[in-house]
């Protein structure tokens, strides 16, 4: 590939191992085409579950405890790439597009987990969805094994001060499937109630203590998923403190 001046190159992160994989890529890239590269992070505007968060991050391979931000950064600066930081706020695949196109950018570098069966039907795929919707030149990058070993290598020879070297950690398997249990009984409760309530609307018209039956069922949801999550955050804080003894 020759040298083009001012290539730029986009590179979103959320600090999944992907997402690593692909920021190695990236200023590697941008170094040997003297360009520059763009850090992006979206903040997804729709705040999620504690449960709902835990899953996505085992699916989709997010290490939380990496900021990817911060490991793009410090690996910029040790390779002597020229880097500035987009932060943008909305939907993911639309803002990573919106900004791509903003900035005038002449590549998008991004990681790919590419969940599959009913993960990648309930969460989607970011890069499939950019791919589809942006006429930019799209990389995507696919670690195996041996890319995850170095990912796991630089993060421990660069030692950024705000990035934790988590990435070798595997997932606590044990609170995911508690987690998973508990989201997947309310959303059960939620759908039979929504079912009952709309084949059964006389009944939920129905007054019991002097409130209508619909607003009861309503509030006892409400009242459910605060119990669920307290009891959810309760478990995973022993569990992180039994890990960290």
């Amino acid at each position: 590939m020759a040298k083009k001046e001012n290539y730029k190159v986009l590179l979103p992160t959320d600090g999944s191992i992907p997402a690593l994989a692909a920021t190695k890529h990236a200023i590697e890239l941008v170094k040997r085409m003297e360009g520059k590269l763009t850090i992006l992070m979206v903040k997804e505007s729709s705040p999620i579950t504690p449960i709902e968060r835990l899953a996505e991050d085992t699916v989709l391979m997010r290490t939380t405890r990496v900021d990817g931000v911060e490991y793009a950064k410090r690996l910029a600066e040790k390779e002597g790439v020229s880097y500035d930081l987009q932060i943008r706020e909305g939907p993911v695949a639309a803002k990573i597009i919106n900004a791509a196109e903003e900035l005038n950018v002449d590549l998008i570098v991004m990681g790919s987990s590419n969940p599959k069966g009913l993960s990648g039907f309930f969460l989607g795929h970011v890069a499939d969805a950019v791919i589809k919707s942006t006429p930019i030149s799209v990389t995507v990058i696919k670690p195996n094994a041996r890319d995850i070993a170095m990912i796991i290598e630089s993060t421990r020879t660069l030692s950024p001060p705000k990035v934790e070297l988590a990435v070798q950690k595997q997932p606590d398997m044990k609170k995911f499937r508690v987690g998973l249990v508990l989201f997947s009984v309310y959303t059960l409760w939620y759908i039979i109630y929504t079912v009952l309530g709309s084949f059964f609307k006389t009944t939920f018209k129905m007054e019991v203590l002097g409130m209508n039956f619909g607003i009861v069922g309503g509030m006892s949801l409400i009242f459910s998923a605060i119990v669920i999550a307290i009891f959810y955050n309760i478990y995973a804080s022993k569990r992180d403190k039994l890990e960290v003894a």
